[in-house]
């Protein structure tokens, strides 16, 4: 029986399937500090009965440590509201029938709210932010028995999650470096690829934006920290050698800090790998250098999809975003130019909203020429967000969802509420296939999970954003 130091579990069952990064780079880390890793990926078993994949790994393998990431606690749709973390604490669970070993779980869906998740899925320990060096020191620990079988004796490991003496106790995490890494082996990426459509790439971690609703600054730090370009064009061309050619950037926006982005670029077109692989990457409208729409163009960018948030400038103001309506149309028109595909990610409903505002958001972007406009209707509530600190009682009548504290399940803010704004939004978009808006039917839905259109075009070999694929059907 192999007694690796960790086993991996992936228990992200979402289709199109996505690669776990947080996972196959902790791995490479763990490996290259001496450490043996196994993996045992759901995502490529049986979707229904994923006892059965667990309870056969178990009798092989012995590990001192199980490790499960949790990529999202819900989909972050509002009009479905999926709470996906039901099913990893279903795994959790079948785990702990098996082995007697502890669980530690991480991810950025764990790092959103860790305690409230520890608990409700009843594993060992949690690790929030960075990965990495916590899970070596975890490990180094557990092997000289420090923690374990002993569990009396916890050592300051920054970002551990715990439980003693019937409570739940947390270290605050440190966002540092990251770990140097240019090359992937733990995840057979080329299934991915094949049933995904794309591979994501990490170039930095953390935020340091403003937004009043986002949880990237909670889960990842507030301070930006960037990988060496040279970093990440060996690892793209690691990947491109299997086969792989199309890439997502799966971070926070790509071209914040500008120089960092123009820098990734420049190092793809000294590579030669520009004109094997198309790349797609989330953005903000600004801040946008000319210079930077052609390094993207000839580094093989294909497409970009903008927080844009909304179209009037003060609702921008008061989300904490630093860019203006006028900067959506000029990063536009000038990425257009040079045949990039372009999608606006809108974000409604938010507490400044009126049916005035929302009429607005969608006359401007049906004039503003993307390819396509995601809606995203109500704001998803996190703590540790300005919003959510800022919420009083009065807001309780435009808040839909599960009230509990935190709020582990979907809750979100929607003003004005469902009954006036889906007709409303329903009846301005009317029949414009641009616009991706869930209660309008299938052929606009582009929440990607479990999506049959996304699906079947994937297996009939289309690559690239699932935004641009379903905006070419």
């Amino acid at each position: 029986m192999k007694k690796p130091d960790i086993l991996f579990i992936n228990p992200n069952l979402l289709d199109p399937p996505v690669a776990p990064l947080g996972i196959e780079m902790t791995g490479s880390y763990l490996r290259s500090r001496g450490m043996t890793v196994e993996l045992l990926d759901l995502n490529k078993r049986n979707h229904d009965m994923p006892e059965i994949p667990i309870k056969a790994c178990f009798s092989q393998i012995d590990p001192l440590l199980v490790g499960i990431s949790i990529r999202n606690l819900d989909d972050s749709s509002y009009p479905s509201m999926k709470f996906t973390l039901k099913e990893t604490k279903n795994i959790v669970e079948i785990v702990k029938k098996y082995t007697s070993r502890p669980c530690v779980l991480g991810g950025v869906g764990f790092s959103l709210m860790p305690e409230a998740v520890l608990k409700a899925c009843g594993a060992s320990y949690g690790i929030t932010g960075d990965g990495e060096e916590p899970l070596f020191r975890l490990l180094t620990a557990i092997k000289n028995g420090i923690l374990y079988p002993q569990g009396n004796l916890f050592p300051a490991i920054p970002g551990l999650s715990f439980v003693k003496d019937g409570s739940i106790h947390t270290v605050p995490p440190d966002f540092g470096r990251i770990p140097s890494y240019t090359s992937r082996g733990l995840i057979d990426n080329t299934w991915y690829f094949t049933r995904g459509g794309q591979i994501g790439i990490e170039t930095k971690r953390g935020c340091d934006g403003s937004c009043i609703y986002c949880a990237d600054p909670v889960a990842k730090g507030r301070k930006i920290r960037l990988r060496p370009p040279g970093d990440i064009v060996a690892e793209i061309a690691g990947l491109a050698d299997d086969g792989i050619t199309c890439f997502h950037t799966c971070d926070c926006e790509f071209n914040r800090p500008p120089e960092h982005a123009a820098a990734i670029c420049d190092a793809l077109i000294r590579s030669g790998l520009s004109g094997q692989i198309g790349l797609y990457a989330y953005c903000s409208p600004s801040p946008f250098p000319a210079g930077l729409y052609d390094k993207m163009a000839a580094a093989g960018f294909k497409g970009i999809n903008f927080g844009v948030d909304h179209m009037n400038d003060g609702i921008l103001e008061k989300l904490g975003r630093d860019h203006t309506a006028r900067d959506v149309l000029d990063v536009t028109d000038a990425l257009k130019q040079r045949g990039m595909r372009i999608m606006y990610d809108l974000l409604l409903c938010s507490p400044f909203e009126t049916e005035s505002t929302l009429t607005e958001a969608i006359e401007k972007t049906r004039a503003a020429g993307a390819d396509c406009i995601g809606i995203g209707m109500g704001v998803r509530l996190y703590p540790g967000t300005p919003l959510y600190r800022s919420l009083k009682r009065e807001d309780s009548e435009y808040l839909d969802g599960e009230r509990e504290e935190p709020p582990l399940r979907p809750l979100f803010y929607v003003r004005p509420k469902k009954e006036t704004a889906i007709p409303l939004l329903c009846s301005l978009i009317g029949s414009d296939r641009r616009f991706f808006f869930q209660p309008l039917g299938e052929k606009h839905n582009y929440n990607y999970a479990d999506n049959n259109r996304l699906l079947e075009a994937i297996e009939k070999g289309a690559r690239g954003a699932y935004w641009d694929i379903l905006s070419s059907l």
